[in-house]
């Protein structure tokens, strides 16, 4: 009504809230809108009174028709009604632009926030590492009486890979380090089929196979991670075929890994070679020393294999290849995942809770101080909102009008915060990449990207709409509460 008579708003709302009282006390208001009809068509002769009430209405539901407002109580929600809330909403925010961007930063920059600690948890605890299927890729591992993560021996590697029938592959690593350009650099020794269990395919060249390990000191070679290709040989393609001095051996080059290919505690590793060539590196030869337990053991569940099944299994073949009183005997078995970079523990759980309820908290008192201004908002809507009533619509037909609007408003919040969450990504790398030490390991390595995927856009979607909801509560209590002789 006061767009179509705004020079006389609060004299058109007053005459309509009289008639709405008047016609209140029919069952529906299709009664009043019928009489109405009636009246215009002149089928009726009222007397002034009820002349002055009619006229009010019929201008009302003329007016109603411009607005979207149904007559009907309990009309049913449709593509068409809500579209007609939308674009009541846009128009109204339209006529109030520094309301709705001051909404809008608000919540954007606390969707910024909680996107921002979402994408980096999201980056090593939910985003699975760059290989086939890696939620079928576990550790295996006990403790004792005295460690934890009990290795294995090489004589116990070979007694468990022909018994293992539960998994599709295993294969056994061996920490090395060597000295190259005075600096200290991380390796792998792992056996023939090590890539070929993980699934891995090569980014140039190709990867380590069973016949390279097929006899002890045969086949020196070497992959690089794709990291160290990058930074340290400029991503050159003619190192295929090159020759690097590791330990006590120079080795071929064969290969380079696809990015980010590394799995849990290998963030630092630089080279992945046979472990027949162990007596290259000091201290690592196992051939020598088969009992002494320093294997790291990866296996690969079959498809029709749970990992609690597993799990029983390798403890009866842990008690039966340890038995007391050895000092290997198990008393906890381990059977961990290597699905993401940093593993899903007890631990890991507990610091996602603490960070997101932290940054949580920052998107709660966002949406109380959006809930001031809306409530303050809500005040001066209630003549709008007491014709609404008196026209016959529902009280979940006004909440249902607010939560759109505050849908409308949420809308852009989420796109600012996705624009905060990439910036936020690319500063806070650039930063990290300044101040790291040009000795230490490839930082690419160890610092995924940032960028914010399909998981982070669903999950800043899903509070952005948390949030509408959460402000639009106050607000619609207080307005579909009113009476009309209140707003009068």
């Amino acid at each position: 009504i006061t767009e179509r008579l705004p020079d006389r708003p609060h004299t058109v709302t007053r005459s309509f809230v009289g008639a709405a009282t008047v016609l209140s006390k029919a069952q529906e208001g299709w009664i009043g809108a019928v009489a109405c009809e009636q009246f215009a068509r002149g089928h009726v002769r009222p007397n002034s009174g009820q002349r002055r009430a009619m006229t009010s209405l019929l201008l009302a539901l003329k007016c109603s028709r411009a607005t979207g407002t149904s007559i009907a109580k309990g009309s049913p929600v449709t593509l068409h009604s809500i579209l007609q809330d939308v674009r009541y909403a846009v128009r109204t925010f339209g006529r109030t632009p520094l309301f709705a961007a001051t909404v809008v930063a608000t919540m954007g920059l606390a969707l910024g926030l909680v996107g921002s600690a979402f994408t980096l948890l999201s980056a090593y605890l939910v985003r699975p590492v760059n290989l086939p299927n890696p939620r079928a890729l576990y550790a295996l591992s006990w403790d004792t009486e005295t460690t934890y993560y009990e290795r294995f021996g090489l004589a116990d590697y070979e007694a468990l890979e022909p018994e293992a029938r539960r998994l599709a592959g295993v294969a056994a690593t061996l920490d090395a380090a060597v000295m190259q350009d005075a600096v200290s650099i991380r390796g792998l020794l792992v056996t023939g089929n090590y890539f070929e269990m993980l699934g891995a395919r090569p980014a140039i060249g190709r990867l380590l196979r069973r016949e390279d390990a097929a006899a002890r000191g045969a086949v020196p070679v070497v992959v690089l991670p794709h990291e160290l290709w990058r930074s340290r040989y400029a991503a050159d393609p003619t190192i295929l075929g090159q020759r690097i001095t590791l330990g006590r051996q120079r080795f071929e080059v064969v290969g380079v890994t696809e990015p980010h290919a590394q799995l849990f505690r290998q963030e630092l590793v630089s080279f992945w070679v046979p472990l027949t060539m162990a007596h290259a590196f000091p201290g690592a030869d196992v051939w020598s020393r088969p009992d002494v337990r320093t294997l790291a053991v990866i296996g690969r569940l079959r498809e029709d294999v749970t990992a609690a099944s597993m799990q029983a299994w390798f403890e009866v073949w842990l008690h039966r290849r340890f038995p007391p009183p050895s000092d290997a005997t198990p008393v906890a078995v381990r059977l961990d995942s290597l699905a993401t970079r940093l593993p899903v523990d007890r631990d890991a759980v507990m610091v996602t809770a603490f960070v997101m309820s932290a940054f949580g908290l920052v998107l709660l008192v966002a949406a109380a101080n959006i809930t001031n201004l809306m409530l303050a908002r809500a005040l001066a809507r209630q003549p709008e909102i007491a014709v609404r009533l008196a026209l016959g619509a529902s009280r979940w037909r006004i909440a249902r009008q607010l939560i759109i609007e505050s849908l409308v408003l949420a809308v852009p919040a989420a796109v600012a915060g996705l624009a905060f969450v990439t910036v936020a990504g690319r500063v806070v790398t650039a930063m990290i990449v300044a101040a790291w030490p040009p000795s230490s390991p490839p930082l690419e390595n160890i610092l995924l990207p940032l960028e914010p995927d399909v998981r982070v856009m669903a999950f800043l979607a899903a509070m952005a709409v948390v949030s509408a909801v959460l402000i639009t509560l106050a607000p619609a209590g207080r307005l579909a509460g009113i009476r009309l002789a209140q707003a009068s």
